[in-house]
């Protein structure tokens, strides 16, 4: 597949001189921007169809959507997740846009949620061009449609979505804590009532917002079970988005939300070594910021690409032959990851060590020659030289030793990650 096009939206931003929340509001409230912004709209082309080398598909609780948190620090947090648990092993990861093209081109006629959505999907690219994960992230423009037994005629590649949610909706139902929520409780909304639904598997709370005057002679409880088969339609139709994305660009979809992957269990899921590339858990990184960690792979290219190779070698190998994501990802952590770093952090200390022990003895050699050159008349010039020459000739050997030891532990494959370790917060605070 050719190289994709940069993002228009993105482009568009990067010519914004301040991009802080409230400037982006006051810049979408310019009619001659919203106009230019309608131009580039207009002439946007989405990203070439095909497939793409290992590439995942941003589902549910990873997609950055509308239709999950809106707040700016959850949905940073969403976008750290997320690129925390694929940058060592994608080259791309595809995102739906909220279909920011149609939002910005009928921009007179959008509600206020729509350009709250807007404003939102804006925000995030500025996060994501700030921590530099902009250029891993390919953006695509699939409508969302409702999925119903007429839809699947057609896709039967959607086929298991409905039974899932069908499943869904009863476990919600049994689970979650449901609770009716007074007249007004949505100041857009001043006419609706609400069901607020509660489970400790959903991302984010979800509500239902209904107008009473709609649903009359129906009791709470079946208002509830409307409510919950309602959200999960919605959470469907977005899985079932992430599908024909991941079939547009022959990309499996990744999610790391519970409830999300029970909705896409039996649809086209990650299998075998993406599978285990999504599952895996790098313990060693989780206090490390995502910008920091692509920081060091753009600074330690050849490192990082020695890293990349082993660990795709060793999840390619593990499920040719095991299944069960988790288990094969646990495995490769705790037999090759883990005691690579061990043995590299060993090395390490051992050659510091050994030059330490050579610089006390190198010091004592340089004090004395420098003390006798002085007792002796030599003058202080003479005596420094001679002291920095003792100095020298002591430390020269190890010193050239320990370069060519660390030369050596920096072509290890799991260096790049030893390296990436050193920005965690914890070793800074040591250090410091």
């Amino acid at each position: 597949m050719p190289p994709h096009e940069p993002y228009w939206l993105l482009q568009w931003l990067r010519t914004v001189k301040s991009r802080s929340r409230a400037d982006l509001i006051r810049v979408l409230e310019s009619k001659k921007e919203i106009a230019r912004l309608q131009r580039l709209a207009a002439d946007a082309r989405s990203p070439a169809r095909g497939p793409m080398k290992r590439a995942v598909v941003a589902g549910r609780g990873a997609d950055m959507s509308e239709h999950g948190c809106m707040t700016p620090a959850c949905r940073r947090h969403q976008i750290d997740d997320t690129f925390r648990r694929v940058w060592f092993y994608f080259d791309e990861v595809v995102l739906a846009d909220c279909q920011a093209r149609e939002r910005i081109l009928n921009w007179d006629k959008l509600e206020k949620r729509d350009r709250q959505i807007l404003l939102a999907h804006i925000s995030d690219l500025v996060y994501l061009d700030r921590i530099g994960a902009s250029n891993l992230a390919v953006f695509a423009g699939e409508p969302l449609v409702a999925v119903n037994s007429v839809t699947l005629q057609g896709e039967p590649h959607l086929k298991g979505l409905l039974p899932s949610g069908e499943s869904l909706v009863r476990r919600l139902l049994r689970e979650g804590k449901l609770t009716a929520l007074p007249l007004g409780i949505d100041p857009q909304y001043p006419s609706r009532a609400g069901i607020q639904i509660e489970h400790a598997a959903l991302e984010v709370d979800a509500r239902w917002l209904y107008d009473p005057m709609e649903n009359l002679g129906l009791s709470e409880h079946e208002l509830k079970a409307v409510a919950v088969s309602k959200s999960v339609m919605t959470d469907v139709a977005f899985a079932a988005r992430d599908i024909r994305i991941g079939r547009t660009f022959s990309a499996p979809v990744g999610s790391f939300n519970q409830l999300s992957n029970e909705l896409l269990r039996g649809t086209s899921g990650p299998t075998g070594a993406a599978a285990v590339a999504l599952a895996m858990d790098l313990p060693v990184l989780r206090q490390i910021p995502v910008s920091a960690l692509i920081d060091v792979r753009n600074a330690e290219g050849d490192a990082f690409e020695r890293f990349r190779i082993a660990v795709r070698k060793a999840v390619a190998e593990r499920a040719a032959v095991q299944s069960g994501p988790e288990h094969i990802s646990k495995q490769i952590y705790e037999d090759l990851i883990e005691p690579a770093l061990f043995g590299i952090r060993t090395r390490l200390q051992a050659a510091q060590a050994t030059l330490g022990k050579k610089a006390g003895t190198g010091a004592v050699l340089g004090t004395l020659a420098t003390t006798c050159g002085l007792l002796a008349g030599a003058g202080v010039p003479v005596a420094v030289v001679a002291g920095i020459a003792a100095l020298s000739a002591s430390l020269g050997p190890a010193a050239a030793a320990n370069i060519d030891k660390r030369a050596e532990i920096a072509q290890d494959d799991m260096y790049f990650l030893w390296l990436a370790a050193q920005h965690s917060p914890s070793k800074k605070g040591r250090e410091a």
